[in-house]
């Protein structure tokens, strides 16, 4: 089954940018694919936490879900500090 996607607008700074055009050039896949690649765990692990503890529903610890998603952000915080050091663009 073929993956559908939606075309977004995002701002970074130039030199995320130019680490990603260096990460996917070496890889040989598209900017979007290697953002998706990254972006996909942390998104998924954040939408699973909020489907689990039914956040829709307002019968929520609320506490509880901020911890988790602050966890999961963390997470990709730090992903992406890993790979601006990989690539020489850590401020």
């Amino acid at each position: 089954m073929a993956r559908t996607a939606r075309k977004i607008s995002v701002s970074l700074p130039n030199e995320i940018i130019d680490g990603l055009d260096r990460i996917s050039a070496s890889m040989g896949v598209t900017r979007s694919a290697l953002l998706a690649g990254m972006l996909n765990g942390g998104v998924q692990r954040m939408v699973e936490v909020l489907d689990h503890e039914g956040v829709l529903e307002g019968d929520v610890q609320v506490e509880e879900v901020r911890r988790s998603v602050r966890s999961s952000l963390e997470q990709i915080s730090n992903e992406v500090r890993e790979l601006q050091e990989h690539v020489g663009t850590s401020h």
